[in-house]
């Protein structure tokens, strides 16, 4: 047992101390408990979990030959030992750490069907608590308001899978602590998506908003009617998704920790778009952070394929442009456009790869545009003949990420 060295005092928001406790014996653990609190700046908390032992594990010969127990219920370091809440709150209370909330706190009896149990051979149940600093004001962080956004348009099955998972990763994001909530804007399918949308939402657990709109207006303007949204209902970060993706679990949590962590010049960080497959056994299985994976500054494009936007980027003015060619359904330049804007206004765009998301209709407005009689390429093209007029006249854009979309071809789709 060494007590933790290395670290200054009162210099960490929180502690976390997993099954540790229950480990040692009970001069190490108020070692330890006061060692934590000294860490701590005040207001700051500990968050405790011990395994709990029921009384029938003293006495189980698998467990005495395991040498994880002893008859005699003598604690030794490394063994299994008892933990009670009552000492657990006396200890903490001699180093000035109190508990969080108030309540009675009664560990589970020995045939509690309440309380989740691990499986055989250790059949324990885990308690937890946390503990405030000094009693001071908490310093727990505000929750966030996110929106999870979709643009839809003749994709309806799988779009309501979409919708399925986005109703799934609202959940998590509540459980850790944020508001969530959806938008789905539908640009006129004719596929009977409007319908299907209107039948799922009388299942839906979570907040939600559906934009029906009549017919194609562009991505453009369904975009902008997605932040009209979010800014009304107040929301801190828009979650920007195409119809035909699915999320991969706790991914916009971490792209909103690593977002709150880099400071609010951040206007987006993204999933590269070479990190997805229309293949369900190749996407990432979940993403709870975006540590260890690769990130870069992007001054190309925005990510509202699969992109997490700041608020202040849309107080700041930025939008999607809807003048010609944008005001109609087309294919692509628009994320470039919003890029730049962004540049402009001095908000730094990022990209992580590593992750792989769910895209099982790749293109799919390119095809359907085709069926309709446009020719998608045709359509490109005079979509970044604009964008580059438009900004040819701005030396930081037309020097760098300008010249990108000159030499840019429309992507080929089956």
């Amino acid at each position: 047992f060494a007590p933790p060295f290395g670290v200054p005092d009162g210099a960490f928001d929180r502690v976390v101390c997993v099954n540790t406790l229950e480990h040692l014996v009970a001069e190490q653990r108020d070692s330890l408990v006061a060692e934590m609190a000294r860490k701590l700046k005040p207001g700051g908390l500990l968050v405790v979990t011990c395994d709990h032992y029921p009384d029938n594990f003293w006495s189980r010969p698998e467990l005495l030959k395991m040498g994880v127990v002893r008859e005699d219920r003598a604690e030794f370091l490394g063994g299994f030992n008892r933990v009670t809440p009552g000492e657990l709150l006396q200890t903490c209370a001699r180093h000035g750490l109190l508990p969080f909330a108030e309540g009675e706190w009664v560990a589970p009896t020995d045939g509690d069907a309440g309380a989740y149990r691990n499986v055989e051979p250790y059949p324990h149940a885990t308690v937890g608590a946390v503990f405030r600093k000094d009693g001071a004001a908490s310093i727990l962080p505000e929750p966030k308001k996110v929106t999870l956004a979709l643009l839809t348009w003749n994709t309806r099955d799988i779009s309501l899978e979409s919708l399925a998972a986005f109703a799934r990763e609202a959940a998590a994001l509540k459980r850790l602590g944020h508001e969530a909530s959806i938008v789905v804007c539908d640009n006129g399918s004719s596929d009977g998506l409007p319908d299907a949308l209107r039948a799922a939402g009388d299942q839906l657990e979570v907040e939600h908003h559906f934009i029906l709109n009549g017919e194609n207006r562009g991505s453009s303007v369904a975009r902008n009617q997605i932040i009209d949204h979010f800014l009304a209902r107040g929301g801190d970060y828009l979650f920007f998704m195409d119809g035909d993706i699915e999320v991969v679990p706790f991914s916009s949590f971490a792209m909103l920790r690593h977002m709150e962590d880099s400071g609010r010049l951040l206007g987006c960080v993204g999933a590269h778009m070479y990190g997805q497959s229309p293949l369900r056994a190749q996407a990432t299985p979940h993403l709870y952070s975006l540590a260890g994976l690769r990130l870069r500054d992007e001054e190309l494009l925005a990510w509202t394929q699969y992109g997490l936007f700041r608020r202040e980027v849309f107080e700041a003015g930025v939008r999607f442009d809807v003048a010609h060619p944008f005001d109609r359904e087309g294919w692509g330049c628009e994320d470039n456009d919003l890029a730049f804007q962004m540049t402009v206004k001095g908000f730094r765009i990022q990209c992580f790869e590593g992750m792989t998301y769910l895209h099982r209709n790749m293109h799919s407005s390119m095809r359907i545009l085709r069926s309709l009689g446009v020719d998608p390429a045709a359509n490109y093209e005079t979509r970044k003949r604009y964008v580059i007029q438009k900004w040819a006249g701005t030396p930081a854009i037309n020097a760098g990420p300008l010249r990108h979309v000159r030499v840019a071809r429309a992507p080929r789709a089956g």
